[in-house]
C-alpha cells in the first residue's frame, strides 16, 4: 500500500489513536455532512456517527476511505474558492497518479510546442 493508507493503517492500530475526534475534525475541516461523507466514502450516515461518537470503531481499510473522502473534500473547498473547474478537479482526482504524471507530461509537451512555435515566427 501507498503512504497515505500505510500511515492510516498503523496510526488506526495504535491503541492511543482517538479516531473518533480525527474524524470529526477531519469532516469539518472538509466543510462536509455526515451523510455526504458517507455517501463520498460508500458508507451510511448513521455508520459515521457510530464512528464520531465512539461507538464502533471501523476497519483500517474503511477508516482510509473516510479520511480519504474528507481530504478530496477539503482539497475541492479550497479550490472551489479560487473559482476552479471542481468537476475537473474531482476528475482528476479520481485517476491514478500515473495517469495524472502522463497527462502532465502530455500538457508540458504541448507548452514546449507552443513556445518554439513563437520562437519560429519571431525569428521570420
Amino acid at each position: 500500500m501507498s503512504g497515505f493508507y500505510t500511515q492510516v493503517g498503523m496510526v488506526a492500530a495504535a491503541p492511543q489513536f482517538d479516531f473518533a475526534a480525527q474524524l470529526r475534525a477531519a469532516r469539518t475541516a472538509a466543510g462536509i455532512s455526515q451523510t455526504e461523507l458517507a455517501r463520498r466514502a460508500g458508507t451510511s450516515q448513521p455508520a459515521i456517527a457510530r464512528y464520531e461518537g465512539g461507538r464502533t470503531a471501523p476497519t483500517t481499510r474503511t477508516l482510509s476511505r473516510l479520511f480519504e473522502a474528507c481530504r478530496r473534500a477539503e482539497i475541492a473547498a479550497r479550490y472551489r474558492a479560487r473559482d476552479v473547474d471542481t468537476d475537473r478537479l474531482a476528475e482528476t482526482l479520481g485517476v491514478s497518479a500515473a495517469v495524472r504524471l502522463r497527462r502532465l507530461e502530455s500538457f508540458v509537451n504541448d507548452i514546449h510546442e507552443l513556445r518554439e512555435g513563437f520562437q519560429r515566427r519571431r525569428r521570420l
